[in-house]
């Protein structure tokens, strides 16, 4: 009887440590400046996503450069995301979300541990971390003693999520505060035209977005493929007498594509690809609803 005391005893220890190294995971983050590179996954039935990121973070401020497959930066600031353009940074249309920081929040407000071990991590001393909160089940490694995160799988209903870290460093307050100094940041909200850009732009892969003037009027053009594997080209403009819709769904039509126009907000969107038009008009409304 002493001995199970005693081993009950020392798991409720273990559980207390674990618990306690939650609450100093999500203290330490808000201070961290770090500067590294990670790969990130995202899996979904059986598509797979792989990119490539530089990350410069002080606290929950960042700013994240994907550098493959396709190039694209953006940050957070002050609890806003901006679009990184050259050395400007535009809010964003749509708030960009960090799965890492999905997880340090989610923890922080309520979480229950499945399973905690110690680990290494290239060759680091870590704790490995399984912990349920809000609907997601994280397993997460976390470096000793610098309790930096080196990996993190974010298992969810609708896919996978997982951050490899392979190159991590602590960098100083003054680095992050330089980098940041050379943008020039634009807190003008984004017009509708702009919205409805990314609208597309977030559900296509291998996308392209170039613009041009027809009649006097700017037209964005985003073509790319949906979930589908199938190609979409969308002219994007505002609405304009200048310009006939009906006009361009014929000309798609005439040469062989399936198009459509819908209007939003006073912007007018044209489509065109190869698919069904019963499954371009529930992929429009998956995208505008």
């Amino acid at each position: 009887m002493k001995l199970f005391s005693l081993f009950v005893l020392s798991l409720l220890m273990v559980s207390v440590a674990f618990s306690s190294l939650i609450n100093d995971v999500v203290t330490s983050y808000a201070s961290q400046i770090i500067e590294g590179h990670r790969i990130v996954v995202e899996q979904s039935g059986s598509t797979t996503r792989i990119r490539y990121e530089n990350i410069l973070r002080d606290g929950y401020n960042e700013i994240v450069k994907i550098v493959a497959p396709k190039q694209f930066e953006w940050a957070r600031i002050d609890k806003r995301t901006y679009i990184v353009f050259g050395n400007e940074m535009k809010i964003s249309p749509a708030t960009i979300v960090d799965a890492e920081q999905t997880f340090i929040k989610s923890i922080a407000a309520s979480s229950t541990i499945l399973s905690s071990s110690t680990t290494y991590f290239h060759g680091m001393k870590s704790y490995k971390l399984v912990v349920k909160s809000q609907g997601a089940t994280y397993v997460a490694v976390i470096l000793d003693p610098s309790l930096l995160i080196g990996y993190l799988k974010i298992e969810r209903k609708k896919g996978d999520i997982t951050i490899s870290y392979d190159r991590i460093n602590v960098v100083p307050v003054s680095y992050f505060k330089a980098i940041l100094g050379r943008f020039k940041i634009i807190k003008k909200p984004p017009s509708a035209m702009e919205i409805y850009v990314w609208k597309l732009v977030s559900k296509l892969d291998d996308v392209s977005v170039t613009t041009i003037t027809i009649n006097n009027t700017s037209v964005a053009i985003v073509s790319g493929k949906t979930k589908f594997d199938k190609m979409v080209v969308a002219y994007v403009f505002q609405n304009a007498k200048s310009i006939s819709t009906g006009d361009l769904v014929a000309q798609f039509k005439i040469k062989g594509f399936t198009a459509i126009s819908v209007e939003r907000e006073h912007i007018n969107i044209v489509l065109a690809t190869k698919m069904k038009i019963s499954q371009l008009k529930k992929w429009i409304d998956s995208i505008f609803k």
